[in-house]
């Protein structure tokens, strides 16, 4: 489920590529970060509790949405911070 928290940064590099316009990329970083959290941690948590027990299985995962939106808050800084210090060397 951690792979589920996306790369922003990567937004970044392919509006560069796409020759999109920077200042309106980087504007739209923090709300697209909040949604990430927030609607990842919905959707990993619906895959995790809600859709085994739909299916048949028990659910032996006792997990809150709270939980998972750390994990994918941490994971999304790192993230971020590994793709701007690798934009930085060139």
């Amino acid at each position: 489920m951690v792979g589920l928290a996306r790369c922003i940064a990567r937004v970044i590099v392919w509006n560069e590529l796409s020759r999109g316009d920077t200042e309106c990329a980087i504007n739209r970083w923090p709300s697209i970060s909040l949604f990430q959290v927030f609607f990842c941690s919905l959707y990993a948590w619906i895959f995790i509790t809600v859709v085994p027990a739909k299916l048949g299985f028990r659910s032996t995962v006792n997990v809150s949405i709270a939980e998972i939106g750390k994990s994918v808050f941490i994971t999304a800084g790192q993230c971020r911070h590994t793709d701007s210090t690798e934009l930085a060397r060139g």
